[in-house]
């Protein structure tokens, strides 16, 4: 973007109140550890939020092509025009 402006009205300002995540000489890692029930019930509440994650796609990506003149869809099909097979793939 040329103005981060943009960006920023849309997510919000970098958080200010954490000072030692910022600390680069005192680093830090944030829930990375989980066992047991703490665990299973974080990938639950994950599975939860990718299943709802659909009805709240269109409302957000309108308002975010709104405040940027971008607009991104659910899924971009590219060079599918004559395609027998379709991978879908993640990170």
């Amino acid at each position: 973007f040329k103005d981060r402006r943009v960006v920023q009205q849309f997510v919000g300002e970098c958080p200010t109140d954490y000072p030692f995540v910022r600390d680069l000489k005192k680093p830090v890692t944030i829930g990375a550890h989980m066992s047991g029930d703490d665990f299973i019930n974080n990938h639950f509440q994950q599975s939860e939020a990718m299943y709802h994650a659909g009805e709240v796609f269109q409302e957000v990506a309108a308002e975010y092509a709104k405040l940027s003149g971008r607009e991104y869809p659910v899924l971009d099909l590219y060079k599918m025009e004559d395609a027998e097979v379709a991978l879908f793939l993640l990170n």
